[in-house]
C-alpha cells in the first residue's frame, strides 16, 4: 500500500505544483501564495487518505481508481521478455518470493535507502547549523531576535530566531536593509516553511516536483520579505542596489533565508511589479484542487491496512463508514463461479395505488418522484455516487437522513452487489438491504417517506421508477455476462491464494496468439494456434492444473477448443513454476 499511496501523493503534488507555477507564482499576493503552497501540500498528502467525497468529480474518481492499480501492477512486467504479456503479481504477507515480489521489494528498499540517506544529510545540516550558532558571539535585538556576528560569512542569512552576518563588510544603509529583510523572515517564521519543504523533499526524493515546490516556497518567502521592507518606507532603487552588491559575494547555506538569494532577477521583477488585480488565476488553481479529489482513497479497508497492525483499530474507528465508500469484503470463493440464474421479481410490498398523472420528479434526482406529500426513491444496481448524493439531497428536503451501512461494487466497479441503507427521521427510522454476490448485481432497493414522517422500506415504487430499476438490473446482468472471464479468474485467484499464498500471472488475449508476436509466444511459452484451427497448449503443461471457463479440465479437452472461440489464456506461476492454466472462450 505504501508505493500506491506515494504514487498518488506524487501525482497530486505534481498537478498542483504545475498549476501554481503556471498560474500564480508571479502574482503579487505573496501572503496568499504562501497559504496556497501549503494548501497544495496538505491536499497532496491528505486527499489520498480520505473517503470518496459526495462533492467530488465522481466520474473522474472512478476512472482514476480503475487506472492506478493497473499501472502499479504493471511494474514487474518490465522484466518480462514477451511484449504482449500482462503480469499481475498477487502478494500475500506469508507468501514465497517469486520474481514479481522481488521487484516490488527492491523498489521499496531503494526508496527507503534514499529517504534514510537524505534524512541523515538533513539532520547533519541542522546539527552543524545549531553548533555554529552556539559557538559565535551574539547580541539580542528588538523582538527577541539574536544577531550573530560571523566574521567568516560573506552573505547574511537567518534561521528561525537568529540573523547571521558580518557587520564589518556592510555599510550603514546596507546593514539596515539586511536587518529589515532578515527580521521579516524571522518574524513570519519563514524558516519553518523551508524546513517543512525540505522534509517533504526527503520523503518524496524521487519526485522532481517536490524539489520544484521547495524552490517555489523559497522564492515566495523572499518576495514576502522584500515587500515588507519596501512597505516599511525604504527606497526601492537603493534597496535593489544593495541587494545586487550582496548577491555578487553570496554563498547560500541550505535551510536558511538569505538576503542575497540567487533568484535576484525574479525578486527585482516582483518588487517592480504592479499589484495584481485579476483573481481568475486563483479560481483556476481552486478548480485544479477540486479535480484533485479524484485522488482520494476509495477503499476503507485498504487505508486501514496501510498502518501498523497495533494501531489499525484506532484508524478504523476514525474513518467514517456512513459515506458511500467502495468496500469489497473478502469472502471465500467457490471452486466454480455459478451460472447466472434468471432473476426473480423483487419481493417488495405494494403501496396504495398511485396515479401517474399526479407524479412529479424530485428536486435533485432522476431517481425520486413526488406524489402529494410522499417522496418515492430508488437505488438502482447501476447507481453512481452522484445518483446517491442527489437522492440524499431530496430526502433531506423531508427532514430525513439517508445513510449506508454497506455499499459494495463488483471487482470491476461495474455494478452494485450489496446495499444496506437506513433512513432516519425525527420520530422514526428504518433499514433495508438488497444483496447479490461478489460477481452478481443486487436487484436495487426502494422506499418512501412522507411529510408526516411515515416511512416505508422495501416498497414498490411508482411504475416509472420500478421500470427504470428493472432495466438497470437487466443491464447489470448483461455486464456480468460480458465480463464473465474476469470474474471467473478473480474467483480462481482467491482459491489459488488460499492454496499457494502468492503467484504471478501472464495473460494472452486471442489477438496476441495470432499476431506478430504469435511465433515468439508459441516458441517461448508453448501456447498458440494449431494447424487444425484449434488452441494449442504444449505438453509442458500436462502436470499443471487446467481450467476451461472456470471448471477443471484436461490438456486434451482444452486443445480441442476452436481457436476462433478463444477469449484468453492465463498462465499462473508459483515460485517460477507454471502451475495453473486458465482457458476462457467467448
Amino acid at each position: 500500500m505504501l508505493l500506491p499511496y506515494l504514487l498518488k501523493v506524487s501525482l497530486l503534488l505534481a498537478a498542483l505544483t504545475l498549476a501554481y507555477r503556471w498560474l500564480i507564482q508571479y502574482e503579487s499576493f505573496s501572503g496568499l501564495n504562501r497559504v496556497l503552497l501549503w494548501l497544495n501540500v496538505l491536499a497532496a498528502w491528505s486527499l489520498p487518505l480520505m473517503p470518496l467525497p459526495d462533492w467530488g468529480p465522481v466520474a473522474v474518481q472512478q476512472e482514476f481508481h480503475r487506472a492506478v492499480p493497473a499501472v502499479i501492477n504493471q511494474v514487474p512486467a518490465l522484466a518480462r521478455e514477451v511484449a504482449p504479456e500482462v503480469v499481475v503479481p498477487i502478494v500475500s504477507a506469508t507468501a514465497a518470493e517469486p520474481q514479481g515480489i522481488q521487484v516490488t521489494e527492491a523498489l521499496l528498499l531503494l526508496y527507503l535507502l534514499g529517504v534514510v540517506a537524505l534524512a541523515g544529510r538533513l539532520l547533519w545540516q541542522v546539527g552543524r547549523m545549531l553548533h555554529t550558532l552556539r559557538q559565535l558571539p551574539s547580541e539580542r535585538l528588538e523582538g527577541g531576535i539574536r544577531l550573530v556576528r560571523d566574521p567568516h560569512t560573506d552573505s547574511p542569512y537567518s534561521f528561525f530566531g537568529w540573523i547571521v552576518c558580518n557587520p564589518e563588510k556592510h555599510g550603514v544603509l546596507e546593514l539596515q536593509h539586511i536587518l529589515a529583510h532578515e527580521s521579516e523572515h524571522v518574524r513570519q517564521w519563514h524558516s519553518l516553511d523551508l524546513l517543512l519543504a525540505e522534509v517533504q523533499r526527503v520523503v518524496l526524493w524521487f519526485n522532481p516536483f517536490s524539489w520544484v515546490h521547495q524552490r517555489l516556497v523559497q522564492s515566495n518567502l523572499e518576495y514576502l520579505a522584500d515587500r515588507a521592507v519596501l512597505d516599511g518606507g525604504y527606497d526601492r532603487k537603493q534597496y535593489q542596489v544593495n541587494l545586487l552588491k550582496a548577491a555578487l559575494r553570496t554563498h547560500d547555506l541550505p535551510l536558511t533565508n538569505s538576503f542575497a538569494q540567487s533568484l535576484l532577477k525574479k525578486r527585482i521583477r516582483m518588487m517592480n511589479k504592479q499589484p495584481s488585480r485579476l483573481w481568475g488565476k486563483y479560481m483556476g488553481l481552486l478548480a485544479v484542487l477540486y479535480l484533485s479529489s479524484a485522488f482520494v482513497a476509495p477503499y476503507r479497508a485498504q487505508l486501514v491496512a496501510l498502518v501498523p497492525a497495533s494501531i489499525q483499530p484506532v484508524v478504523s474507528a476514525m474513518i467514517p463508514e456512513s459515506t458511500p465508500v467502495q468496500e469489497i469484503a473478502p469472502e471465500p470463493a467457490p471452486a466454480e463461479v455459478p451460472e447466472v440464474e434468471p432473476a426473480p421479481e423483487p419481493t417488495l410490498q405494494v403501496p396504495t395505488e398511485i396515479r401517474n398523472d399526479s407524479l412529479r420528479r424530485g428536486k435533485h434526482s432522476k431517481w425520486t418522484l413526488v406524489s402529494g406529500d410522499t417522496l418515492y426513491w430508488v437505488i438502482s444496481p447501476l447507481a453512481t455516487f452522484d445518483d446517491i448524493n442527489n437522492i440524499r439531497n431530496d430526502i433531506l428536503e423531508y427532514e430525513a437522513e439517508m445513510k449506508f451501512n454497506s455499499f459494495q461494487y463488483d471487482p470491476l466497479t461495474l455494478f452494485l452487489t450489496n446495499i444496506i441503507v437506513s433512513i432516519k427521521l425525527p420520530i422514526a427510522s428504518g433499514q433495508g438491504k438488497s444483496e447479490g454476490s461478489t460477481y452478481t448485481p443486487a436487484k436495487g432497493f426502494s422506499g418512501y417517506i412522507t411529510r408526516q414522517f411515515d416511512l416505508g422500506m422495501g416498497h414498490f415504487p411508482p411504475e416509472p421508477l420500478l421500470k427504470a430499476m428493472k432495466q438497470d438490473y437487466e443491464t447489470a446482468l448483461k455486464l456480468r455476462e460480458e465480463h464473465f472471464p474476469e470474474y471467473v479468474e478473480d474467483s480462481l485467484n482467491k482459491i489459488i491464494i488460499q492454496k499457494e499464498g502468492s503467484f504471478g500471472t501472464r495473460t494472452y488475449l486471442k489477438k496476441s496468439l495470432e499476431g506478430e508476436y504469435a511465433p515468439k509466444v508459441r516458441d517461448n511459452m508453448g501456447i498458440g494456434k494449431s494447424p487444425y484451427g484449434t488452441l494449442l497448449i504444449a505438453d509442458r503443461y500436462k502436470n499443471a492444473e487446467l481450467y476451461l471457463n472456470g471448471r477443471p479440465s484436461g490438456l486434451a479437452e482444452v486443445n480441442e477448443v476452436p481457436f476462433e472461440k478463444l477469449y484468453s489464456v492465463s498462465i499462473k506461476s508459483v515460485a517460477n513454476v507454471d502451475k495453473y492454466v486458465l482457458v476462457f472462450t467467448k
